[in-house]
């Protein structure tokens, strides 16, 4: 991407000095720009996502401390910390030609348009009841929503444009690419259940498809792991792979360090992630979910992959007791 010249950024640092209104969210990113830049601070220069990552872990729970003890003096000042860790990481990527801080906003401004038709469509929900409903009936949409545009093709990239007749898989997040069309009509699918979408000539079935009806495979057909910090993020790691009991994939005497946690089947193809809240709760896991912060000490791990359910059993205990 280009860099700042001299005179741009001269002319940032002497606006933000001379500016006698208060500071936006636009100029914080200008500062994030001007330390990130050539002639900024070499520390600012030197970070990478991983080298700052703690620091978003520690940033968020002062946040949660601030909210525990209604300090809303400490909230309005880590609420800041918070957002120059989003504002930061976005600057990192950047500076890569990957993504900004206008395309974080834009895909979370579209998420929550979608995630309310009641308040920017035609969908009628006057209580809270009837908006978990309408986000339960809906939680399918939404996963298509995210992976709009996202859909992880073969050879066809190569020509910009997708293939009628023809099967898609979708992804989540980096490596997803646009689905161009050519003019016309099309009958368009989507498989939510195993991810994928179908660009079908109009009237005809999806069976007719390239290969036929394309299934993912079965996660509860295949081996699972612990993956994490603890194993330098690893995949496949034979020293944290699941035993199946049950229904259940089980991992007994699992040490937990208050870092970052997820399962794998072997690769990132297929994970979960989500948000750890205390020992023997449940925790709702979910493919390319968040690292899951699992309090210091001895567990046993148990996995649902059919029903996306994992939990942190203290050691003995089973999700049943």
């Amino acid at each position: 991407m280009n860099q700042l010249t001299k005179e741009q950024r001269d002319a940032n640092v002497r606006y933000l000095l001379e500016k006698t209104t208060p500071y936006t969210f636009e100029d914080l990113v200008t500062v994030v720009e001007l330390l990130r830049s050539e002639g900024g601070c070499p520390w600012d220069m030197e970070q990478t996502h991983k080298s700052i990552r703690n620091d978003f872990i520690e940033e968020t729970y002062e946040v949660i401390e601030a909210i525990d003890t209604e300090d809303p003096v400490l909230l309005r000042e880590e609420l800041g910390d918070v957002l120059l860790q989003v504002v930061f990481h976005a600057r990192i990527e950047q500076e890569k030609d990957v993504f900004g801080m206008e395309e974080v906003s834009n895909d979370i401004c579209a998420k929550l348009i979608h995630r309310h038709p009641h308040v920017f469509g035609d969908v009628e929900a006057e209580t809270s009841d009837v908006v978990t409903q309408l986000r339960a009936e809906t939680a399918a949409q939404t996963a298509a929503v995210e992976a709009t545009g996202a859909a992880q093709v073969d050879v066809v990239e190569a020509a910009g444009t997708a293939a009628v007749n023809h099967a898609y898989k979708l992804i989540c997040g980096g490596g997803s690419k646009d689905i161009t069309l050519v003019a016309g009509n099309y009958d368009i699918w989507f498989d939510l259940t195993n991810s994928m979408v179908y660009v079908m000539a109009p009237g005809t079935p999806i069976s007719e498809a390239e290969g036929g009806i394309i299934e993912a495979p079965d996660p509860s057909a295949q081996n699972w792991y612990l993956v994490g910090n603890f194993n330098g993020w690893a995949t496949g790691d034979a020293n944290y792979q699941f035993t199946k009991e049950g229904d259940w994939y089980v991992f007994k005497g699992f040490t937990a360090d208050g870092q970052g946690v997820k399962f794998n089947a072997g690769s990132w193809d297929e994970n979960r992630g989500g948000t750890f809240v205390a020992a023997n709760e449940a925790i709702a896991v979910a493919h390319n979910g968040s690292d899951m912060y699992v309090a210091a000490g001895t567990y046993d791990v148990y996995m649902n992959a059919a029903t996306d359910t994992a939990y942190f059993m203290e050691v003995g205990k089973t999700p049943a007791n």
